[in-house]
């Protein structure tokens, strides 16, 4: 499942396919201070959203990872965008002025107004729309070329290469491609134990299998709807009796529409009650905002069941907003981010409480890909990790 970053860029290009008449706004909320933008004022502002979606057609929401909110809409007069624009500024500024320059060089704007009929508008947004999902430019060097090393350009993705690795994903055997990656537990001591271990598919690895040459990210409406076929083939991989005992505890990343399947039920209806609490299933948080309704039917009757539900892909500034009293998960999985030291000592501090609570899901920080992220966990009361880094230290018998 896309993240809204990923999720915008796709919608962003299909609206250049017939752009006249469509309107964007972007609020620039990851400029204001922590307590500009709590989670009371952002959902007072989307409650403004809502009821300008029950106005106006083709009108829709984007609250990105750094919270930033863009709305796209369609065959609205721009004045009368403009003046819910300002509705939704006094939601977090209440009179106050705007001191600070936005992501687009303009002094006091907390705002911006795009016209994607105008082309200048319309490439300036997608311009940094390709960078906050983190897109290169066609043609553009990978950070993991060497310097003068031939950079291989691969081709889009279209339907005929998604039919091609569903056919495949059905008579291939799958096993070789299914990775792993563990989860430790930090102790008290320098030792860690592996607490699960995460069983994904990679991206490059269906790439080299089926579509050698092509990229599958890059069109994320067509690599969504893979996803319910590749979700498909790990739980029939993992219905055989033999490679569930061998994985032990182990996690695996699902849809809530794939919960919801007949082919989820079939898997169910296989494990023990023993084996159920063996198994965490990870939800993308993206698929709990998009599909509340899946979420709220289907969580507690897993956790019911003896599943541990895991709330995946948490951006750090996503934590200090989101109602985890309100969401039923045994844990939530933190990615780790240098931008997390350069928060100032107050925020810093409220970050660290709050990962640290009995109260909260057990946090996973993940990505913890170097020694400041490892301290960090331990600051904070985080007793998961998972990253490179760890993966090292333990296979080199390394103190942590």
């Amino acid at each position: 499942m896309a993240d809204q970053n990923a999720r915008f860029l796709a919608h962003l290009k299909r609206l250049g396919e017939s752009p006249n008449g469509c309107l964007a706004v972007h609020f620039h909320t990851s400029e204001l201070p922590a307590a500009k933008k709590s989670r009371d004022n952002l959902s007072a502002a989307i409650r403004q959203f809502a009821a300008m979606k029950s106005r106006y057609k083709d009108t829709e929401l984007f609250l990105l990872r750094n919270l930033d909110i863009i709305v796209t809409t369609k065959d609205i007069p721009r004045h009368n965008l403009a003046m819910e624009c300002v509705n939704v500024q006094e939601v977090f500024l209440g009179k106050m002025g705007v001191s600070f320059t936005n992501t687009y060089g303009a002094l006091g704007e907390f705002y911006t107004l795009f016209d994607l009929g105008n082309r200048a508008d319309y490439n300036k947004l997608l311009n940094w729309a390709e960078a906050a999902a983190g897109v290169a430019a066609a043609g553009a060097p990978t950070g993991g070329a060497p310097p003068g090393a031939p950079i291989e350009i691969k081709k889009e993705a279209d339907s005929t290469i998604l039919a091609r690795i569903k056919e495949g994903l059905q008579r291939t055997d799958i096993s070789p491609m299914l990775l792993a990656q563990a989860a430790y537990h930090l102790g008290d001591s320098d030792k860690v134990a592996v607490m699960f271990r995460e069983n994904y598919i990679a991206v490059k690895v269906l790439e080299n299998t089926f579509c050698p040459g092509y990229t599958l990210t890059s069109n994320r409406w067509l690599f969504n709807d893979l996803t319910g076929d590749l979700d498909a083939a790990v739980l029939r991989l993992l219905s055989n009796a033999e490679e569930r005992t061998t994985r032990r505890k182990f996690s695996i990343n699902l849809n809530l529409s794939t919960v919801a399947s007949e082919r989820f039920a079939k898997f169910d209806n296989e494990l023990t009650p023993e084996q159920r609490q063996n198994v965490i299933i990870e939800v993308n948080k993206t698929d709990m905002f998009e599909s509340p309704r899946l979420w709220i039917k289907h969580v507690p009757a897993l956790r019911d069941k003896g599943y541990k539900v895991l709330l995946d892909s948490l951006h750090y500034e996503a934590v200090e907003f989101i109602d985890f009293n309100a969401i039923s998960c045994d844990y939530a999985k933190m990615f780790w981010s240098g931008d997390i030291m350069k928060m100032n000592a107050d925020r810093f501090a409220k970050l660290q409480d709050r990962v640290g609570r009995r109260s909260m899901p057990q946090f996973v920080l993940a990505r913890c890909d170097t020694a400041e992220g490892l301290r960090f966990a331990r600051a904070a009361g985080i007793h998961i990790v998972q990253g490179r880094l760890i993966d090292n230290m333990v296979k080199k018998n390394i103190p942590i």
